[in-house]
């Protein structure tokens, strides 16, 4: 009777551990520290030609994250114009030092607006890259990127001076049209 007791005992904790390694699998947390960067393109001008990115850096480990830092290269044909969150600019490099993020916490999410330069064209691949450190002194790295396809703003004759399709008067009965915007 004592081993039936002992045995039941050992598959009622291998039951409890099987239904807590299920939850974590399902949760969609890393074991371990885990940093999570994505970039997306959230605005993006024709004439003048500036394009706003939105980076997402979320800690997605079961463990706090210091040290956090994102990087963004900005590719040849764009320069910085501004940034939400205090960015360190260096030639086409900004950083942004984020402190500490926390497991389960809220990602933290950066604006980064960049101007595309006059003689700039065809596809521009801005990357960025997430570091951070664990308790344990991991290092944990993730890397994301958005292409922008850049072509050249033409003005048509009757723009006179206009510096975007809106700002274009077509005289009555004509179209201003730009090409290739």
């Amino acid at each position: 009777m004592d081993r039936r007791l002992g045995l039941m005992g050992v598959l009622a904790f291998l039951a409890v551990l099987a239904i807590c390694y299920a939850n974590a699998v399902d949760s969609g947390q890393a074991e371990g520290p885990a940093i999570k960067v994505t970039k997306t393109i959230v605005d993006r001008k024709c004439c003048p030609d500036e394009v706003t990115f939105k980076v997402d850096v979320a800690n997605t480990g079961n463990r706090d994250l210091s040290e956090v830092t994102v990087t963004d290269t900005l590719p040849n044909g764009m320069t910085y114009s501004s940034d939400d969150h205090g960015g360190i600019v260096l030639g086409k490099t900004v950083t942004w030092n984020l402190g500490n993020l926390l497991q389960n916490g809220s990602p933290i999410s950066i604006k980064l607006v960049a101007k595309i330069e006059e003689y700039a064209s065809g596809i521009l691949r801005n990357i960025v890259a997430g570091r951070g450190i664990s308790a344990g002194g991991q290092e944990v790295t993730d890397q994301a990127f958005a292409d922008v396809e850049v072509n050249k703003c033409i003005p048509p004759k009757n723009a006179k001076g206009a510096k975007s399709p809106k700002d274009a008067k077509a005289p009555k009965g004509a179209r201003a049209v730009w090409a290739d915007c």
